[in-house]
């Protein structure tokens, strides 16, 4: 499940964010694209299912989303993972080595979607 979008912090801020984690843990909920500090944040979830390693990641693009920017993860506080494209290529190479991987999956509502969905 990807957490990256811009109602994270709706209910309850960040407390809503570690609530929400705490619940897909307890329930074995496989969860990306949001933490209690950016480095959790921009974690992938790792699946694995019939022989299958999958990365997943979930990130927001600040631009696409109304004051986003003040539900942004950062080192210190909780949030959405950022949208930056060469620290999500970065993230991804050292996850296929460290893990094994045989396909990535990245979560994000493209801005046109927004604007013709939302």
């Amino acid at each position: 499940m990807s957490l990256a979008n811009n109602h994270i912090c709706d209910y309850f801020g960040f407390k809503g964010i570690e609530h929400t984690i705490a619940i897909l843990d307890k329930n074995n909920i496989h969860h990306c694209g949001a933490g209690l500090n950016l480095t959790e944040a921009q974690k992938p979830t790792i699946i694995a299912r019939n022989g299958y390693r999958v990365a997943v990641f979930g990130s927001v693009h600040e631009g696409s989303f109304e004051n986003i920017s003040r539900d942004i993860a950062t080192e210190v506080s909780g949030g959405v993972a950022p949208l930056y494209i060469e620290e999500i290529i970065t993230a991804a190479e050292a996850t296929k080595q460290r893990f094994y991987l045989d396909l990535f999956i990245f979560c994000k509502i493209p801005r046109r979607w927004f604007k013709k969905y939302g």
